[in-house]
């Protein structure tokens, strides 16, 4: 099947997506910066949130709210994205459709407000307005205060720093305590220049609107001068280093245990409908063998499952356990993962794993996001892909496939975060 997205050059390094669709009531707007995750991630993370605070021509965020509600009640928001080795500056202005507004070139108002957002900062002394800056800094650190707080979060970070040591993938997306004393507003500033200056950025519009008009505004509003053009690296599967256990000791009532995984099969590997399967079988659904056999049959797990990162080719298993049930939490789920390996598969679960992830990507094909983050991991990979050609890919996919999976997975690494003087 074709892409849904039509591609236009706005630029050099920014690229425009096209999906002209009657599905939604509203039209949506999407703007991706693409940088390396790496040291300097704290900064990255800071910089949409301060951009958001205001711009030269709207000084505060109470203005730009203001103006957006004036259309219609639009809505802008901005954030930051890991996607395999990259780390997004992202931005989101969902407006309604045109065909239920008269008011003339009132898309071109809305995009107004974006373009001053992402590329014309309210500046002071060449950098960021301190006060934007102090403030964003104050709630990036609560962000990172509420990972340490989520004992289940932080094991999951745990996790992968300690399997990915040196790998870009090893940052947290919103950068590290540590750093935030040393951000002033010029440095941030700094930084900003370097990534809107430099870094690839793609623009998706979706929804009811006239191609010409939409595709004519956004080359004048975003046509920005760009200097080194930096290519974006795809994404490198985490090489597997070898077995290793580690158990942490903090306050919590309740065990976290985290196991991972990893696989050379990754998001363009014609195996990986497979190990969708595979991560599905093994524990992505209530009906998966995890939740089977260590939370209903053992009664061992206040909750478990497994999730997968396809982009790097990694695999978790987690599980909230009683200390003193450890070990034997531990060979449940090993038994599980040999299981995976002789084909031990029934038909029910091969079959409810099927119609599970059938459900969600659909679910994820009906959804403006869904459809736009599928399409971005396909073009850091170099790879086309639609949902709809996944599902097709799926139907085709056996236990034989699966169970070649399976045996493609070794376990790298057991984490175990336990509560003080516990067993």
């Amino acid at each position: 099947m074709e892409n849904i997205f039509q591609k236009e050059v706005i630029t050099e390094g920014i690229n425009l997506y096209l999906y002209q669709t009657k599905k939604y009531k509203t039209v949506s707007f999407r703007v991706f910066l693409y940088n390396k995750a790496d040291e300097d991630i704290t900064k990255t993370a800071l910089i949409p949130f301060v951009l958001a605070r205001g711009t030269e021509n709207y000084r505060d965020n109470l203005t730009i709210r203001k103006n957006l509600a004036n259309l219609y009640g639009a809505q802008l928001a901005s954030g930051v994205t890991r996607r395999g080795d990259a780390i997004l500056l992202d931005f989101r202005l969902e407006m309604v459709s045109p065909k239920f507004v008269k008011e003339k070139n009132y898309l071109a108002k809305g995009l107004d407000i974006l373009k001053e957002v992402i590329f014309n900062p309210f500046t002071i002394d060449e950098g960021f307005n301190p006060l934007y800056v102090d403030g964003e800094k104050e709630n990036i650190k609560n962000r990172i205060l509420a990972v340490l707080n989520d004992k289940g979060r932080y094991a999951f970070e745990r996790a992968i720093q300690l399997m990915c040591p040196n790998d870009p993938y090893r940052f947290f997306k919103y950068g590290k305590l540590e750093d935030l004393p040393q951000i002033t507003p010029q440095n941030l500033y700094g930084k900003y220049k370097e990534i809107v200056e430099n870094c690839p950025i793609d623009v998706f519009v979706v929804g009811d609107f006239e191609k010409e008009e939409i595709i004519k505004i956004i080359k004048g509003k975003f046509n920005y001068p760009r200097k080194e053009l930096k290519v974006l690296a795809k994404p490198k599967r985490v090489e597997f280093l070898g077995y290793k256990e580690e158990v942490e000791e903090m306050e919590v009532n309740q065990g976290k245990l985290v196991m991972g995984l990893k696989t050379p099969i990754t998001l363009e590997h014609p195996l990986y409908p497979a190990l969708l399967m595979y991560n599905g079988i093994l524990g992505a659904y209530p009906h998966s063998k995890l939740f089977k056999n260590v939370r209903e049959n053992a009664s061992l797990a206040y909750y478990t499952g497994s999730n997968l990162e396809g982009l790097k080719g990694l695999v978790f298993i987690f599980a909230g356990i009683e200390a003193k049930t450890f070990q034997q939490t531990i060979g449940i789920i090993k038994e599980q993962l040999e299981d995976l390996k002789k084909g031990n598969i029934s038909e029910k679960e091969f079959q409810y794993t099927y119609l599970s992830l059938e459900s969600s990507l659909l679910e994820t094909y009906d959804e403006v996001g869904g459809q736009i983050g599928y399409f971005v991991d396909g073009n850091l990979v170099g790879k086309k892909m639609t949902i709809p050609d996944l599902i097709e890919s799926l139907k085709k996919v056996n236990i034989e496939d699966v169970v070649e999976v399976a045996k493609s997975v070794e376990l790298e690494l057991i984490y175990f975060l336990k509560g003080k003087g516990g067993e």
